[in-house]
């Protein structure tokens, strides 16, 4: 699994710009084989945090190389006042509950 974490702050006068880009690369996403989601948030500080996963690191490469997304890239300074992404590899523990069923590693307690 491959998680990226986006976490930017946005330039007010170019937003609706960055809405309509981040929707197409949304769309590239989800049509990449391996695709498992795309999230977005916002802070109360005005921080936008978008988390995208991928099953593996081939599906991430796909997203991350197609054309559309690469021209998104060298337009991103007209988007952000300031930006990261962080890109995390297979997770160390990865559990829970759905629909009252548990999947994953249960860590005893």
């Amino acid at each position: 699994m491959r998680t990226v974490v986006f976490r930017t702050y946005l330039v007010q006068e170019n937003i609706e710009k960055y809405y309509s880009t981040t929707k197409k690369l949304q769309e590239i996403a989800v049509s990449v084989p391996g695709f498992i989601a795309f999230k977005n948030f916002v802070a109360p500080d005005g921080e936008e945090i978008t988390i995208v996963e991928f099953e593996s690191e081939e599906a991430l490469t796909a997203w991350r190389d197609n054309p559309e997304h690469l021209a998104a890239r060298k337009i991103s300074d007209r988007f952000f006042t300031d930006y990261r992404i962080t890109t995390f590899g297979e997770p160390l523990r990865d559990y829970g509950v759905k629909n009252d069923e548990h999947f994953g590693e249960v860590i005893p307690r």
